[in-house]
């Protein structure tokens, strides 16, 4: 982890609500290989995030938001956030210490 960061954190109400939207949101292995498909989920298992980044670009789905944040670590704006994620939003990961808001209305997963 880097250092200038704090330690992800959390009120258990906070931590149960992100639970929730992730099981909502059907944010599993099986889910996450359906929506990036065999070849790109085949990639990012060899470390090679391209077809992974190809496959959720401009896809709407709310697994592909969580795995361009959470997996690939890129930006997912924040109204895709909250589709994702409803009971937590960006500001609720943002107050876990789970992502980084960026200037451009996006956020970023703090952990790369």
């Amino acid at each position: 982890m880097n250092p200038s960061r704090p330690a992800p954190h959390g009120r258990p109400a906070a931590v149960s609500e992100l639970r929730a939207d992730l099981l909502a949101a059907d944010y599993t292995v099986d889910r996450v290989r359906e929506v990036l498909g065999p070849l790109a989920a085949d990639a990012l298992h060899r470390e090679q995030a391209l077809p992974a980044d190809l496959a959720t670009r401009g896809n709407n789905d709310p697994v592909a938001a969580l795995v361009r944040l959470f997996v690939l670590g890129m930006p997912v704006h924040q109204r895709a956030v909250a589709v994702a994620l409803p009971r937590t939003g960006a500001d609720g990961l943002v107050s876990l210490g789970l992502a980084l808001e960026a200037p451009d209305a996006s956020t970023e997963a703090a952990c790369r």
